[in-house]
């Protein structure tokens, strides 16, 4: 693959998969995409459970996939927003 799309991505647990398995293959690595609102509030299915390393006052956990995805993040294309 050259490219994956990983939609709704949380705090990152399928990206991570996702590149981990990347890295013990011996194809290239792709860039992965990832898409989510990274935010947690009324009219969003995210809970609190995102909310590890950031601030428990800010209702985004974008830091929080960064935190998680570092070591793969040069690969990672992150865009915060509706899907749609």
């Amino acid at each position: 693959a050259k490219t994956v799309v990983d939609l709704g991505s949380g705090a990152g647990s399928a990206a991570v998969a996702m590149a981990e398995g990347f890295l013990d293959s011996r194809n290239q690595f792709p860039t992965i995409y990832a898409f989510d609102w990274f935010s947690i509030g009324a009219g969003h299915y995210a809970t609190s459970k995102f909310k590890a390393i950031s601030s428990q006052s800010d209702p985004s956990f974008i830091e929080d996939f960064k935190y998680f995805m570092h070591p793969y993040l040069e690969n990672v294309e992150i865009y915060s927003g509706d899907i749609k």
